[in-house]
């Protein structure tokens, strides 16, 4: 691991690598880490900071795909709550916390025997991890959103999600990519990729503090 940024942009200046990931954001972080893990020597390098873009400004929600459902999209669906529980209990539960979330839609939309079975469903491509997703009077959604309109003629589905702190998870990533041997070089901007034959043999980086090109 880098112990500076000063030692992070020499290595990038002077070592060969196997794998160039631009963006660090979630994606280009677990990248980095898992090829990192896996032997490969890395670089993570971005323009801007870890998490910076859109990686800090989601909804923060560990969801499951529930509205995939409709989409007949059940691959994604059970791949995403899978992942969700392994994050929230497992890899990041001191970044993860339980988070209820109220779905309230006008009655007839949807017949009330296909949002049971919905939720059922959504249930078991989830793994049947607790708590359950279940339909809700009015009393009860209230009394987990005060503040929602709870008029008779509307349905209330209560949805188990988790939230995450995405900018911390990002950087808790990210230093695990370092930690096995990554070079992660935020505000490092990739201005020229350079080959023949469709392959990239050398990167021109420029440091955006200093100006520098690499």
């Amino acid at each position: 691991m880098s112990d500076t940024r000063g030692s992070a942009l020499e290595r990038l200046a002077h070592e060969a690598f196997d794998l160039l990931v631009i963006g660090a954001g979630v994606t280009g972080a677990r990248i980095a880490y898992d090829a990192s893990r896996a032997g490969m020597r890395v670089a993570l390098v971005d323009a801007g900071d870890v998490a910076g873009g859109t990686s800090s400004a989601s909804s923060k929600l560990l969801h499951g795909g529930f509205r995939y459902l409709a989409q007949r999209n059940y691959r994604l669906v059970h791949d995403a709550g899978s992942e969700r529980y392994v994050l929230a209990t497992r890899v990041a539960s001191h970044l993860s916390h339980p988070l209820p979330v109220v779905l309230t839609m006008e009655r007839g939309r949807w017949p009330e025997w296909q949002l049971r079975y919905g939720l059922m469903l959504y249930f078991g491509l989830s793994g049947f991890k607790p708590p359950r997703p279940r339909l809700r009077d009015p009393d009860e959604a209230r009394a987990i959103a005060p503040e929602l309109q709870t008029a008779e003629e509307r349905i209330h589905i209560l949805l188990p999600e988790f939230q995450t702190d995405d900018s911390r998870l990002v950087l808790a990533t990210a230093l695990g990519a370092a930690a096995t041997g990554a070079v992660v070089a935020p505000y490092v901007e990739v201005v020229e990729l350079a080959g023949e034959h469709g392959r990239v043999d050398r990167i021109g980086l420029v440091d955006k503090l200093s100006g520098e090109r690499l």
